[in-house]
């Protein structure tokens, strides 16, 4: 892996991570102001996306039994991607229950890309792998804090633009892994 498959690899996991900084930041909006959740229950259905994060995680260590990790983390993105695009078709007609279970599937997904995208990077950067993994950390944290930025400012009351901005950072990490597959297949 050359340096600027890295540099890719951390961007697509950037944006992976961006969704779900997406939904941190408007987790509130999404269940106390839009479906009126009583604010007693909004950690509980806060908490059931850590829940998701934990089981894709421990399904990932199955999966690497069968599957690379490559095979893995570009499954976890495109389960964000799906997932971003059922929330975006339906968004005027979505259920509580509906958007908990596609909110869930999205954010843990992550446990798909998160170890996967450290795992290839340190592959062949294991020698410098405090430096890789903070590298990786901050490209996250600038894309994230960028993208949180937009959802904050495209907010209409509606449940669209934070679906849209969930849509648009799995459809960018993707992008990416295209383009890291045809680097790697020529």
């Amino acid at each position: 892996m050359s340096n600027k498959n890295a540099i890719l690899l951390m961007l697509a996991n950037g944006f992976a991570i961006a969704g779900m900084f997406i939904f941190i930041t408007k987790s509130s909006f999404i269940y106390i102001e839009y479906f009126k959740v009583d604010i007693n229950y909004f950690t509980l259905f806060f908490s059931l996306n850590i829940v998701s994060l934990i089981t894709f995680s421990k399904f990932n260590i199955s999966l690497l039994q069968k599957y690379s990790s490559f095979t893995i983390f570009k499954i976890g993105i495109i389960i964000q991607l799906i997932s971003a695009s059922i929330l975006i078709l339906f968004a005027p007609i979505h259920t509580l229950e509906s958007v908990i279970i596609f909110i869930m599937l999205y954010v843990g997904a992550l446990g798909f890309i998160f170890a996967n995208a450290i795992s290839l990077l340190l592959e062949n950067f294991g020698h410098i792998s405090a430096t890789t993994n903070a590298l990786n950390g901050v490209i996250g944290f600038i894309v994230s804090a960028f993208i949180g930025f937009l959802a904050s400012l495209s907010h209409n009351d509606t449940l669209q633009p934070i679906f849209i901005l969930m849509g648009i950072t799995s459809i960018i990490s993707l992008f990416i892994v295209f383009i890291l597959l045809n680097k790697s297949n020529s």
